[in-house]
């Protein structure tokens, strides 16, 4: 009894340790900035930077209250009076906030006014995430667009990628006007533009590529490893379930982030490129439920197994057919599933073989093709499965959020996939 109390104790610190470490990440990745001093907000159309040092204080949010021309497509040379007038409507512009929702399928135009001190440093802005296609233009210079805007689904043509538009300040005053379009999804979401000195922004895109690229070598390297030991070994499955999670997250991380997939087939078609980004979103579930199934003694129950296998025929059947405006209303299911399936396998390894255990140890089964044979895992070697398993849950629980822009951090599945396979390729290497 004593010894199973110290294991719960023993994994509950873990596991709130783990959870203190990517709160800690997730939070430094929603904040650029590197002062103590209050960051200003964007109010009615105007962003005050006058009092805010770029090399002392860093990068900053372009968040709050933009002008807002819903319906409207218009140039910086249609904005230039101030007070603006809507060139349609002749009604004072109202103010929508960004980071937001811009409605359902539209157009429209957002309008900044900048005021910063006139210097003669490089200024960027880095934009995540706007769908479906938009045009940034600092002053009349256009700095930066993905796609093409258009007032319908024929004029426009979509793209989803990170760009960054760089610009200098003139007579102390800069206006940002923000053209966009969507047609293609349910609602148009506009992530947090964030803008900075140049090289400051280059960078830190060079460090979000290159994370990018190791965890595409990675999980490459853990696939190719794996699928060679199943080569030798056809009836340990487990690892032809491992190599498989790997190359879906590899796939999945050159569709995301910066869109390195993108800068290499600049014309991908867009709804293929979409609808692969969707489908990795979910398609490795199904492969982690069947690899701790068979690595652990068939520690699943086998109808969760089977139902895991349905959904994810079914999952794959919905994204394959299923207009891509749609895929917010179908989604959700199958990332609760995906939710329960991890907690699921942490409370089965916790529960199973550490508070019914008798043993210190956890039995994983190997076969290869002469022999059977069993390899005996600490329980405190166990401990990190759970972990990794745990580090997925978190990072699914931030993306579901941030997929749904409920917060604004970023994408962090591929680190606690990154975190899963190397824990797991750590402790199967021997067998």
């Amino acid at each position: 009894m004593a010894e199973i109390k110290s294991h719960k104790i023993k994994i509950s610190i873990l596991l709130l340790l783990t959870l203190i470490a990517f709160i800690l990440i997730i939070k430094a990745s929603s904040e650029v900035s590197h002062t103590q001093k209050e960051v200003p907000l964007a109010t009615k159309g105007v962003l005050d930077l006058r009092d805010w040092d770029f090399k002392v204080d860093g990068i900053i949010k372009l968040n709050g209250g933009w002008e807002f021309y819903n319906n409207e497509l218009l140039l910086p040379e249609e904005l230039k009076s101030v007070p603006v007038v809507s060139a349609r409507n002749d009604q004072a512009p109202v103010y929508d906030h960004i980071p937001g929702i811009f409605g359902q399928q539209g157009y429209c135009t957002y309008r900044l006014k900048l005021l910063m001190d006139n210097k003669d440093e490089l200024y960027s802005v880095k934009i995540d995430f706007i769908q479906n296609a938009y045009e940034l233009w600092a002053d009349n210079k256009l700095i930066t667009s993905v796609g093409q805007v258009g007032k319908s689904r024929n004029e426009m043509v979509p793209q989803k990628v990170p760009s960054i538009g760089s610009f200098y300040v003139e007579n102390g005053e800069t206006y940002l006007v923000l053209r966009v379009s969507n047609f293609y999804n349910k609602y148009g979401y506009i992530d947090t533009l964030i803008l900075g000195e140049s090289k400051d922004i280059m960078a830190i895109r060079e460090k979000k590529l290159a994370l990018s690229l190791f965890i595409i070598g990675c999980t490459m390297m853990a696939a190719i490893y794996s699928f060679g030991v199943f080569i030798n070994r056809r009836k340990e499955k487990a690892q032809l379930y491992f190599a498989i999670i790997c190359i879906i997250i590899a796939v999945r991380t050159i569709f995301i982030g910066e869109g390195f997939i993108i800068s290499l087939l600049p014309h991908l078609d867009y709804i293929f490129s979409t609808k692969i980004k969707i489908w990795t979103f979910y398609g490795y579930m199904p492969f982690i439920v069947l690899f701790i199934h068979n690595s652990y003694e068939q520690i699943m129950s086998s109808k969760f197994v089977e139902m895991s296998n349905y959904l994810a025929g079914a999952y794959t059947l919905i994204v394959m057919f299923v207009p891509i405006e749609y895929y917010l209303f179908y989604i959700p299911p199958f990332e609760l599933f995906a939710l329960v399936s991890l907690f699921n396998m942490m409370y089965k390894i916790c529960i199973v073989y550490i508070q019914k255990g008798k043993t210190g140890y956890i039995v994983v089964v190997g076969r290869d093709l002469k022999r059977h044979f069993i390899k005996k895992l600490k329980v405190d070697t166990v401990y990190i499965v759970v972990v990794g398993l745990f580090a997925l849950f978190i990072t699914r629980i931030n993306d579901i959020l941030y997929e749904y822009s409920i917060i604004i951090t970023n994408s962090f599945a591929p680190l606690g996939i990154l975190i899963f396979i190397i824990v797991n390729y750590y402790l199967f290497r021997g067998l």
